[in-house]
């Protein structure tokens, strides 16, 4: 088993890719349609065309990606090592209250709340008595017996529109020697 403490970092970004978060950390790109995909396009065409313009394109791309996985690395250290002084880091399992002093008073007052929060609850708590009609009511429960199928009627949006639902064959059209049962 592994004593590995394994962190995520959740960055303000629509989606995860290298172009959003290099962008996010101050990476360039000199295409502005470069992508992926689109570098799997301009592959294709060099090694149809062996364009030297396009050979230096794909190029470029490599190694602006390149820099820009090493400035999201080099943004991911520096979070981990300055997380707990940084008021843009926060933590899921132990997040920080940067409150001011009422919404610090606010927050105590819930904390104390939950601490008083005990397993005996339903002992303790204020409650109003039904009468006996409305107790008996609650206790029965919707829906079928067990073990039985529950029905349930479908009311259409529109009253009074009539549905007309031809009634099924009698045989089968799979299995034409086999007849249905009326």
């Amino acid at each position: 088993m592994s004593t590995h403490s394994f962190r995520k970092s959740v960055f303000p970004t629509r989606s995860n890719t290298l172009k959003d978060l290099g962008r996010l950390v101050g990476a360039m790109w000199s295409s502005s349609n470069a992508s992926g995909l689109q570098s799997v396009v301009w592959r294709f065409q060099w090694e149809t065309s062996r364009d030297g313009a396009l050979k230096n394109q794909i190029l470029a791309y490599n190694l602006e990606d390149c820099q820009a996985l090493q400035l999201l690395v080099t943004e991911l250290r520096n979070i981990g090592q300055a997380a707990a002084t940084r008021s843009d880091v926060d933590f899921a399992n132990a997040p920080k209250q940067n409150t001011t002093t009422s919404g610090q008073q606010i927050h105590d007052s819930l904390e104390g709340i939950l601490r008083s929060a005990h397993a005996e609850y339903r002992k303790n708590r204020i409650e109003i008595r039904q009468s006996k009609a409305e107790e008996e009511n609650s206790r029965k429960k919707p829906g079928a017996q067990k073990g039985h199928q529950v029905f349930r009627r479908i009311v259409p949006a529109k009253v009074g529109k009539i549905i007309r639902v031809r009634r099924p064959n009698q045989v089968s059209p799979t299995h034409r020697s086999i007849p249905r049962p009326i």
